[in-house]
């Protein structure tokens, strides 16, 4: 049998060898534009999918706002600091220290949690915890 081997330097299988079985190599080196494409390509995809997790979570935190009738006085969206979310929450879900107005002008503050554990923001899911009032 006869094994091709391609290699970098040449445009055809220089390396002719007999052998027991027949074989074909292609040996593929990246150039430095193919390096860039991917980088770009990478850097642009988590840029979008960076984009799009916190406008979900924004577009959550309305929602729930307008269901149950409240105005968003305050928002702040917690990287590390998740409050009582902080050991129940996954890397995908997204957590707010929000301070709430609702129609009869009361004010209350608490913790939201957007998006499901295994669903992250594909999850339509918010859960609030409030804070006592003072």
């Amino acid at each position: 049998m006869i094994c091709i081997r391609k290699t970098p330097d040449s445009d055809v299988g220089s390396n002719i060898e007999l052998g027991h079985a027949a074989c074909f190599y292609t040996s593929f080196r990246m150039n430095d534009t193919t390096v860039i494409v991917f980088v770009v390509g990478g850097g642009a995809l988590a840029a979008c999918l960076l984009a799009w997790h916190f406008s979900r979570a924004r577009s959550l935190l309305a929602r729930w706002a307008k269901e149950n009738g409240y105005e968003i006085v305050d928002r702040r969206y917690r990287h590390l600091l998740k409050g009582p979310f902080f050991w129940t929450s996954s890397r995908g879900q997204a957590v707010y220290h929000i301070t709430v107005r609702d129609k009869q002008g009361h004010t209350r503050s608490g913790w939201l949690r957007c998006g499901s554990w295994w669903g992250g923001m594909f999850s339509d899911k918010t859960e609030v915890r409030w804070e006592p009032d003072r």
